[in-house]
């Protein structure tokens, strides 16, 4: 279970291929980050602790990269990812 760190990483890649690497054959995997909305145009600069925002297909994108089975995805106020190796 990884909750709420992605957000806050510099190097969303590597750390993610370093949490794969200790899973063990047929281990279940959970994400979640907060969903925020992106906004481009925005009049000022909203400082922030999260340094990323994330969609979905972000972690779908990153499963399929380290072989890792997609078995569920929510978006609902956060983006819940569960995996399977």
């Amino acid at each position: 279970m990884c909750c709420h760190v992605f957000e806050h990483l510099s190097d969303i890649s590597g750390y993610f291929k370093e949490l794969v690497s200790l899973l063990a054959e047929d281990t279940l995997l959970y994400i979640e980050v907060p969903y925020e909305e992106y906004i481009e145009d925005a009049p000022f600069c909203v400082i922030h602790e999260h340094i990323n925002f994330f969609r979905e297909e972000t972690f779908i994108k990153l499963a399929k990269l380290n072989n890792l089975k997609v078995l569920k995805t929510e978006l609902k106020g956060v983006i819940r990812c569960l995996f399977k190796r």
